[in-house]
């Protein structure tokens, strides 16, 4: 045993222990060496506990060559190569240390290596942790913080299990993993980091689960290149400040699986999908993001399935610049802008999802873009439109499936004497006519989209959200060209007088900002369309679906329902 022994400034290591030995080394104080502190070699064990080594000109302590000791409470500091060097198959024990202000990392474990790290201290040097060439590893519970680069990295087909550790305030990365890795990395807090807290790059596959990631200045989980990307599931990602970056990024071929996060109240946007990613996103709760909530772009391709994406401060779905992807399944709701843009070049498809109300329109679709939105989808009214798109859309018959349509599809309010007013010619009105009301109440032109259905089911009170009655579909000016917009659908009207409805999703009307009230349902004939080009009508039906009456409260039973066998036809008309 050496106990409380003074070593110091020694040409080669100061203490070697080698060839099976098992010491014990005490409160030593061990420093200013031309070398090594200390070094395990040859299958050698020992302790070494309660010592204080430091500004030796190579490793503090190195443990090679199959040596397993227990490394416990010492204080290891101010190495000029690093602090602690494990390598060469070697498994020790390293708990309850404190290592600081080394140039190269405080802790390295390298070639199949597989220690135990626990309980440690680790701060103030330019890496924290650093696994590669096929090492492996156990660090549980380690406070890790203010380094310049990474806190914890690993490459080079090293597999570490890294576990409830704290890793928080480093000017570079969290946790930077790359180059065909698989580090598991569940239940940690990260927190703070100039950089991306988590970077994914070069093929490499983690599992990163159940930790807590937040505040930190630019993306929370950032993946990039090719390669499997691996898995995001159940972690709490939020409040990471830059605008222009996102809580978690898939970019150039990154394929992740990211599931059952919560990603929130971020300063930026929410995901991003971008540069050829691809990706599964399913059953992720995504809200109250500054900037999009869900964005794809750039060739990117995911699958979107079953998400929660509601309450962002911009869009909820943004997919543009030739994105594609296919969105499934998704609760996409009261967000500030649009709830979905399909936007330059867009070419995803769009189909069983809940679409509730918001500030914005329904689903909005670029006049360039080639998404498919299939009839399967649902949209309750918002405070602007249902679905709007440019007019060069209306003719895109390859982007829209057959809808199944409400009678209230069109309403008009006016502007008059301090209220909001409105007339109906089906409905009646005891009161003087506005200008425009005359216009919308002319006899109606061969065009037409009218219920089959009796005016007596309707009793006289269906009503617009204002509470103005609603006008019909038979009233609509179609004397010029151009667009007409209502709460919930537009119309295309082209110089030859053809009404093209630009609105081919299921749609509910709701209450109000919740929507969603119950509402009446009827059993009817189908509607049909008229449109009149030059002297030739041409009549098309549209046939309906059986839906229940209640507003869906998860996407995937509301896709249940959608696809239930049809046994009759029937609209709920939501009052």
């Amino acid at each position: 045993m050496l106990r409380k022994n003074i070593i110091h400034s020694h040409p080669d290591t100061q203490v070697i222990i080698a060839q099976d030995a098992t010491p014990e080394l005490h409160g030593n104080h061990i420093y200013g060496g031309e070398s090594n502190g200390i070094v395990f070699t040859d299958n050698s064990k020992g302790l070494l506990k309660g010592n204080v080594i430091h500004h030796n000109r190579a490793i503090q302590i190195e443990i090679t060559a199959k040596s397993s000791p227990q490394i416990i409470e010492n204080q290891v500091y101010s190495g000029l190569l690093g602090g602690l060097l494990i390598i060469d198959g070697s498994k020790p024990t390293v708990e309850r240390n404190e290592l600081f202000k080394h140039e190269f990392p405080q802790i390295e474990v390298v070639e199949g290596a597989d220690p135990v790290v626990k309980d440690n201290k680790i701060y103030d040097g330019n890496v924290g942790i650093y696994v590669y060439q096929k090492a492996a590893g156990t660090f549980i519970g380690n406070d890790i913080h203010s380094h310049r680069m990474s806190q914890i990295e690993v490459a080079d087909w090293a597999r570490p299990i890294i576990k409830r550790n704290h890793i928080y305030k480093g000017e570079g990365y969290g946790l930077y993993v790359h180059h065909k890795c698989g580090a598991v990395f569940e239940d940690n807090t990260v927190e703070g980091h100039r950089r991306a807290q988590i970077r994914v790059e070069s093929a490499a596959s983690p599992t990163i689960k159940n930790n807590a990631i937040h505040s930190g200045w630019e993306d929370g989980i950032y993946i990039l290149g090719s390669g499997p990307g691996g898995l995001i599931e159940g972690n709490d990602i939020h409040s990471h400040k830059a605008w222009e970056y996102a809580q978690i990024v898939l970019e150039q071929g990154a394929n992740a699986v990211v599931r059952r996060n919560k990603v929130h109240h971020g300063g930026g946007k929410g995901i991003l999908v971008t540069g050829t990613a691809r990706g599964t996103f399913e059953k992720n709760d995504i809200h109250h993001n500054r900037n999009v909530n869900f964005e794809i772009s750039h060739a990117a391709n995911p699958h979107v399935a079953d998400n929660q994406i509601h309450h962002g401060s911009d869009k909820g779905v943004w997919v543009h610049e030739d994105g594609r992807g296919h969105l499934t399944g998704n609760a996409i709701h009261h967000n500030k802008l649009d709830q979905v843009t399909m936007g330059t070049n867009a070419r995803a498809t769009l189909e069983y999802n809940v679409i509730s109300p918001g500030a914005g329109t329904g689903i909005y679709q670029h006049r360039t873009s080639k998404a498919e939105i299939r009839d399967t989808n649902v949209v309750h009214t918002t405070d602007k439109n249902g679905v709007a798109l440019q007019k060069q859309q209306a003719a895109a018959a390859r982007s829209l499936g057959t809808p199944v349509l409400m009678e209230h599809t069109l309403s008009e309010t006016h502007s008059g004497r301090g209220q909001s007013q409105a007339y109906s010619p089906r409905l009646g009105s005891s009161r003087s006519r506005t200008p425009r009301e005359q216009r919308l109440s002319r006899p109606a032109s061969p065009v037409s989209f009218v219920s089959k259905r009796s005016l007596s089911q309707s009793d006289g009170k269906r009503r617009s959200r204002s509470g103005s009655p609603i006008v019909s579909l038979g009233d609509l000016d179609v004397s010029t060209p151009g667009q007409r917009r209502s709460n919930n659908v537009v119309w295309d009207i082209d110089q030859g007088g053809e009404v093209t409805q630009m609105q081919r999703n299921i749609l509910k009307r709701g209450t109000g900002r919740g929507g969603g009230a119950a509402g009446k349902r009827y059993t009817g004939p189908t509607f049909a369309k008229t449109a009149q080009l030059g002297s030739k009508a041409k009549t098309r039906a549209t046939s309906e679906r059986t839906i229940d009456d209640r507003r869906p409260s998860l996407p995937t039973s509301q896709r249940s329902r959608i696809q239930q066998k049809k046994k009759h036809q029937s609209v709920v008309v939501f009052a």
